[in-house]
Order: C-alpha cells, then sequence, then structure tokens
C-alpha cells in the first residue's frame, strides 16, 4: 500500500508540473469533450464525476432529452486523459463488483460504486504536496473553475441519495482506497504512461 501512494503521489506530481505550463497564461483555451451517456444519471457516473476531479478537469452532467452525458472541461491534453480514465473506470468498476461475492443487488452496486468514489477520495486526501505545489495547484483549479464557469453559465449541484447499502459501500471505499490508475499522458513528440 505504502508504494502505491508513493506512486500515485509521483503521477499527481509529474500532472501538476506538465500542467503548470498554464499558470504562465492565463489564455489557455478550454475544452469540452462527453466522456460518458446514459438514459439517466447513475451511480456510476456519480463516482466517475468524483473521481474525474482529481486529474484537473472540471466534470459537468448534461441533462437532455432521455439522456444524460458526462462531460468534462479544461485543457486538450486533460480532457485526453480525463476521457482514457472515464473509459479505464468504467470497465474496473464491473470487474471490481464481479469480485464481491458476497454483495447483490442493485442497491448494492450502488453504493458499491459510491464508496470507490469515497476511497478515492480519501486515499487522494492523504497524499502530501509541497507548499508551493498546493499553491499552484490552488491557483491551476481555480482557473480552471473560472473558465468553466463562463461556459457553462447555468451550473447547479446535486447530491446522491443518502439511503445506501452501508456493508457496500464499506467495500467500495476499501476498493477505492486500492485504486490504481494507468494514466497517460501526450505530449507533442512521446506519449509518457505515469503509474499510480
Amino acid at each position: 500500500p505504502h508504494e502505491a501512494e508513493l506512486a500515485t503521489l509521483k503521477a499527481n506530481q509529474l500532472l501538476l508540473k506538465h500542467n503548470l505550463s498554464h499558470l504562465d497564461s492565463s489564455e489557455w483555451t478550454l475544452y469540452s469533450k462527453t466522456v460518458m451517456t446514459s438514459p439517466r444519471r447513475n451511480s456510476k457516473m456519480a463516482a466517475i464525476y468524483d473521481i474525474l476531479k482529481h486529474f484537473l478537469v472540471g466534470p459537468v452532467f448534461i441533462y437532455g432529452q432521455g439522456q444524460v452525458q458526462l462531460e468534462v472541461s479544461g485543457s486538450l491534453e486533460n480532457i485526453e486523459l480525463a476521457e482514457y480514465v472515464a473509459g479505464f473506470l468504467d470497465d474496473e468498476f464491473e470487474r471490481l463488483w464481479k469480485a464481491q461475492k458476497n454483495l447483490k443487488g442493485l442497491k448494492a452496486k450502488n453504493a458499491f460504486f459510491l464508496g470507490i468514489a469515497k476511497g478515492y477520495e480519501q486515499k487522494m486526501v492523504k497524499q502530501e504536496f509541497s507548499d508551493q505545489e498546493s499553491k499552484q495547484l490552488i491557483v491551476l483549479r481555480t482557473q480552471l473553475d473560472e473558465k468553466i464557469r463562463k461556459a457553462h453559465r447555468r451550473l447547479s449541484s446535486t447530491s446522491t441519495g443518502s439511503s445506501q447499502d452501508q456493508k457496500a459501500f464499506s467495500a467500495g471505499q476499501s476498493s477505492g482506497q486500492n485504486l490504481t490508475v494507468n494514466q497517460v499522458m501526450k505530449n507533442k513528440n512521446q506519449t509518457y504512461y505515469l503509474k499510480e
């Protein structure tokens, strides 16, 4: 577990370093892309939404007739990374659920998925960035939030129902704390694989 946490920290430090070039110019372009669609919002989408916030993008739910889209906004590189992460998590959530032999039913599955997101968030909060990295991260997130507010003027927040299967949620939380994502980072000349 300790090695996995160190790898996660290193991957996120590299991601932060890669994004620091945007600090010099607030004129970077905001891109948006739909990474998931569903007939209605569900627990898996909500959990993936929560995890994507840790990849320097702004996830947003777009509600249309007969479908919900999970859209991410950010720099082009971060959008590509978030698209990859969303696809990975979509499959990984199902794999982790199938490994749960003592849990059954849709209510348990939904709670398990939300638990994964909570566990992953707890893992990310434990990371220790230097004071300078923390300040730079705040600036990056502020720039991103401002651009997203301008692009999506009528954003509102929604919450997930509180009635859930606690046993399944706890199992998901444990899975989330051990969740690893092989991150991909590109530049014009080379693709970098960052192992969490």
